[in-house]
């Protein structure tokens, strides 16, 4: 969708890409489409809150680490630790005097302290994806709110098959195939370390993604389907009819990133899902409905997920 040679990152989010909000009610576009619009644009926005978390933290733990270092370097902190001889009464009446007066002890009352003001739990979501919330729910279908959640909804149609698993096995090879074409083109082997540069930093980028991908998964995955009440079933046929069947459709990454995200779903044990109840309606009656709607190109995409998913099966 954005080519950051022709156009930059910035005047693509500010200039060119109206809100999602208007993308939907003004310009009649469904909720999926307009998601795939402005995917590159959430997805740049998270990348940088997330190199600059990682910074602070970074910073943080620099700051620490110096702090106890100066800590110790300190005359103070060698405090000798062993503790004075106590001094013990060697007059009889004192003894008993304290013998006396111990049982005394018990008729103290003390007081407690009020219970400190309690500290409200920290959201679980990514500050920029919570602001469109109100968003999406104007736009997506109101069945999809109400059973899925805005949260997976928008953390679905948000991601794609780069931040999930990125093909780090493809840019080794491409790399190889321009350090061969350097090495016998001399005069353009200044484009072609261009290029090397320009796949070893997106790599980068990828497996930054990825990581924090995994981290905010991690920390949402107990809250996505919360509200459901253990309805799997109606929460399964919501998820596959406004997230799974419109996605893998698009196109074979689509496709791809659809089983992917079902293989997560329960390799990280998202609480809410179930697996088997998911599978039993990807593979029931409802395919025939779905091929008999579909163009080839759709029908190629829509099988390819499922191949992926029965060759899971037969080898588990």
């Amino acid at each position: 969708l954005t080519s950051p040679s022709v156009v930059p990152a910035e005047d693509y989010a500010n200039k060119i890409i109206p809100p999602i909000r208007e993308l939907g009610e003004r310009y009649g576009i469904r909720a999926p489409i307009c998601m795939q619009i402005v995917r590159p644009v959430l997805h740049g926005a998270l990348l940088v809150r997330y190199s600059q978390f990682t910074l602070f933290s970074l910073e943080e733990m620099e700051k620490r680490l110096k702090a106890a270092l100066m800590a110790k370097r300190e005359p103070s902190a060698a405090v000798s630790r062993v503790a004075s001889p106590a001094v013990v009464s060697t007059n009889p009446s004192e003894v008993n005097d304290e013998a006396k007066a111990e049982p005394g002890n018990d008729d103290v009352t003390m007081e407690v302290e009020p219970a400190a003001t309690s500290i409200a739990p920290e959201s679980p979501w990514v500050p920029k994806l919570a602001t469109l919330f109100d968003d999406v729910k104007r736009i997506a279908p109101e069945r999809a709110i109400n059973t899925i959640g805005p949260g997976f909804y928008l953390t679905f149609w948000k991601l794609s098959t780069y931040d999930l698993s990125p093909p780090m096995a493809k840019y080794d090879e491409e790399g190889a195939a321009l350090r061969a074409l350097t090495a016998a083109h001399c005069s353009k082997r200044d484009r072609y370390n261009q290029l090397v540069n320009t796949l070893n930093r997106e790599l980068k980028q990828r497996i930054i993604s990825r990581e924090y991908t995994q981290k905010r998964l991690a920390q949402e995955k107990q809250y996505w389907f919360a509200h459901c009440n253990k309805r799997n079933l109606a929460l399964v046929e919501a998820m596959l009819e406004h997230c799974i069947y419109p996605r893998c459709l698009l196109s074979p990454m689509d496709a791809d990133y659809t089983a992917q995200m079902i293989r997560l779903l329960h390799t990280q044990g998202t609480l809410g899902f179930q697996t088997i109840v998911c599978y039993n309606l990807l593979l029931s009656d409802d395919v025939k409905v779905v091929l008999f709607s579909c163009s080839e190109y759709e029908a190629r995409n829509y099988g390819k997920p499922r191949s992926v998913q029965l060759q899971r099966l037969l080898t588990t």
